[in-house]
């Protein structure tokens, strides 16, 4: 997949997440509110990589992809944890 697609597919599917937690928290108030910082953290750097793809600035482009890939493993790593706590 072309990296602007992936980043694309990356912002859209979590901005997505983040509205429908938001949406779940806004309607369960007597429950728990899930947590969505991460994909708030991966938002903002899929944006900024997208920007430094789109712009040509390879260094940083790369750096952040660098980060998105790390912050990534670190979820799937803590992936029980986050589900049963709501949070790393």
């Amino acid at each position: 997949m072309h990296p602007r697609h992936r980043l694309q597919r990356i912002i859209r599917e979590s901005e997505q997440f983040i509205a429908d937690v938001q949406s779940w928290n806004d309607n369960h108030q007597d429950a728990e509110p899930f947590d969505c910082e991460p994909e708030r953290i991966i938002v903002d750097l899929a944006r900024r990589a997208l920007t430094a793809f789109e712009s040509g600035d390879r260094p940083v482009f790369m750096a952040l992809i660098r980060e998105i890939s790390a912050y990534g493993a670190r979820l799937a790593h803590a992936g029980p944890a986050r589900e049963k706590e709501g949070g790393e």
